[in-house]
């Protein structure tokens, strides 16, 4: 069992299983996302690479990043060929025009921690990219959380921050990672971040919750109407 420790105290066990869960228990928002990747991928913060060893396995040349010297080594145990250990703020150190897809599901917008970080690396990643360039990108609105967890959200209001921004670290037996920012936001804050980064939402890919989303994000220069569904 994983436990997730806010900063706060609150405190969520989950089961480690679900970072190793497979195409057909994603939920539809996730797998719909999917079928926008194109080109060459990174996939930022890829865990044990669930995500990115079905795209690989699909022909993707897939590159997998992660902050965790463990996870990197699970990927490739599991058959991920290409990954690295590094920050999602390494992202700057790719070769211009390398990607055509960054892929951000599980929540992985969050890995930017704060909007002004999320700027700066969104700018990073619009230089680095492909022009026909998207991210695939994967958060929730927290709003409609209550009870601790909105107090937590008035508090970070108070604090000139976003909502859904917090600290937590991942806890398993003795181990623990160090504390990290991370953000969720809503669409609507989403697309106040990406102003002036280059990057623009194409498409909404919402969960049956109404909350959790799918946000399919390509360059300004190449924003065209996709076909209706």
């Amino acid at each position: 069992m994983l436990v997730i420790e806010r900063d706060d105290g609150f405190i969520e066990v989950v089961e480690a299983e679900r970072y190793f869960s497979r195409w057909e228990a994603w939920p539809a928002h996730v797998r719909e996302g999917l079928t926008h990747v194109r080109g060459r991928v990174l996939d930022l913060g890829c865990g044990s690479g669930r995500h990115a060893r079905y795209l690989q396995d699909r022909g993707f040349e897939v590159t997998g990043i992660d902050i965790s010297p463990g996870a990197i080594v699970v990927a490739r145990h599991l058959g991920l060929a290409n990954s690295m250990h590094r920050s999602i703020a390494d992202v700057r150190r790719f070769a211009s025009g390398r990607f055509h897809t960054f892929l951000m599901l599980w929540n992985n917008f969050g890995l930017f921690g704060s909007a002004p970080r999320a700027q700066r690396l969104l700018s990073h990643m619009a230089r680095i990219s492909a022009p026909d360039a998207r991210i695939i990108a994967e958060s929730r609105d927290v709003t409609s959380m209550r009870g601790i967890h909105r107090d937590y959200q008035l508090r970070n209001l108070e604090r000139g921050r976003l909502p859904g921004q917090f600290r937590w670290r991942l806890r398993f037996g003795q181990a623990r990672t160090p504390w990290r920012d991370y953000l969720m936001v809503s669409s609507r804050e989403m697309n106040k971040i990406l102003e002036g980064t280059g990057w623009h939402i194409q498409r909404l890919l919402p969960a049956d919750d109404g909350a959790q989303y799918v946000a399919v994000i390509v360059k300004r220069s190449t924003v065209r109407d996709l076909p209706p569904d």
